[in-house]
């Protein structure tokens, strides 16, 4: 049922027919919907990961990565390097002759026009590789957020493993990365983890896009080191695991991003 939504019909399509018509109806006559996303599993590519599309507009294109990216930087388990937004994947045709022109993802921005559309693949049982995750500031009162164990890198979740069996806590949190992920999209995330990142803003996570466009729109993100979103006050957020523990103001300002290598020269870690 999903290589319909090109022209599904009344008829022999009721479920795809309505949900394009209100999704369309959302995004362009009520101008109110930010984003569409097509949750799917996936039983041979590895990973949580997403399909997107290719724009033909740079700063769509950019924007579109970037919410991607958002969600690698606020789950372990989301794998920036299995995504592919290349022109290629809009088009391919599947084992029984069907193009994902008529996929929900494709076929929905073209009707819409709307920038974050994707689909979201789940593997059946695990990944390949986990990410490093920025602690979780609390912004109204400089602090911490502890880390569940599914968040949490060491504990016994992820021993011993690149990427452990998926179960439904896994499941659970991409969906949690999701809406945290819009809440970084849109500026209204009380507690995230962009400003203990290398990145320190979202502004420059796109910038990070912008500069490596053409590698991410090709399915080739590997060379651009997505997987490791390392947070430069790494030292500092050890120290401040409890809520109570506070940071200094100066530790979250806004800084302009530099690559990894210049980072060490400046000093900054």
């Amino acid at each position: 049922m999903n290589r319909f939504y090109c022209t599904p019909t009344k008829k022999e399509q009721p479920t795809i027919w309505a949900a394009k018509h209100l999704i369309s109806q959302c995004a362009v006559q009520y101008q109110n919907l930010e984003a569409f996303i097509d949750f799917h599993a996936h039983a041979s590519k590895k990973g949580v990961f997403m399909f997107g599309n290719a724009l033909g507009d740079n700063e769509k294109q950019a924007d579109m990565i970037t919410f991607a990216k958002l969600i690698a930087m606020n789950c372990l388990n989301f794998d920036m390097n299995e995504c592919n937004f290349s022109e290629r994947i809009m088009s391919i045709k599947d084992k029984n002759g069907l193009s994902r022109d008529g996929s929900s993802r494709v076929a929905l921005h073209k009707a819409t026009d709307l920038t974050l559309c994707f689909t979201l693949e789940c593997n059946y049982h695990n990944g390949k590789r986990i990410n490093t995750l920025a602690p979780k500031l609390i912004k109204g009162a400089n602090t911490v957020e502890e880390e569940t164990p599914v968040t949490d890198a060491n504990s016994k979740i992820y021993a011993n493993t690149n990427s452990p069996p998926f179960n439904l806590e896994i499941f659970e949190d991409v969906g949690h990365a999701v809406g945290i992920a819009l809440l970084d999209h849109i500026g209204a995330n009380p507690i995230s983890r962009i400003p203990l990142s290398c990145y320190r803003t979202v502004e420059n996570v796109r910038d990070d896009i912008m500069n490596n466009l053409a590698k991410y729109q090709s399915g080739q993100v590997n060379a651009c080191g997505v997987n490791h979103f390392s947070a430069s006050n790494t030292k500092v957020g050890k120290q401040y695991t409890k809520s109570n523990d506070k940071f200094d103001a100066p530790l979250v300002k806004k800084e302009t991003l530099t690559k990894p290598n210049q980072q060490k020269e400046n000093g900054k870690h």
